[in-house]
């Protein structure tokens, strides 16, 4: 079997995307910003970013100022595979014939529309610097960090207890 991965930098300086390969157990994965109990793992990796955030002194009241990363996680095992999956990350299941299977959906698509629909109109208006864009566009980034880890938006971890039912 050949494992392969890709990361894509965004617009953003800081590239904080983390590739995780351990051929020894069969576990691949990419963060975005853990194994027989996968989702154990998951639950034990976001209370310990809980519990990272608590030692800075985060407000973890305000969704808008927690550390997150999404996630996608394989285990491969000799009869199955198993994967978790959060925010926009993605996993695809590459078949021999060269046939590409989508397995998860990113969870904030619907979400970004809105945020790039603002960037084009302050375009259009004339705005072009990124640090300006960015401002314009702040109410709508809050608005949708609000939604992690509802129904109403997407996973993330990000300390919040809901993390690991999403």
């Amino acid at each position: 079997m050949k494992i392969e991965t890709v990361t894509c930098k965004g617009v953003s300086e800081c590239n904080e995307d983390a590739v995780i390969i351990n051929d020894n157990i069969s576990v691949y994965g990419v963060a975005d910003g853990a194994c027989d109990s996968f989702l154990d793992d998951f639950a034990k990796i976001n209370m310990q970013l809980q519990t990272k955030m608590k030692e800075y002194s985060i407000d973890t009241s305000k969704k808008e100022q927690l550390w997150g990363t999404a996630l996608a996680l394989v285990k491969i095992s000799p009869n199955r595979i198993d994967f978790i999956q959060t925010g926009d990350c993605m996993i695809f299941a590459v078949y021999d014939s060269g046939f590409v299977r989508v397995l998860t959906r990113a969870q904030t698509e619907f979400l970004e529309g809105v945020a790039i629909n603002k960037w084009k109109e302050l375009i259009d208006k004339g705005i072009h610097k990124q640090k300006d864009l960015r401002e314009g566009v702040e109410d709508v980034l809050i608005s949708i960090r609000q939604r992690s880890n509802t129904f109403a938006g997407y996973g993330v971890l990000n300390g919040e207890n809901d993390a690991v039912d999403y």
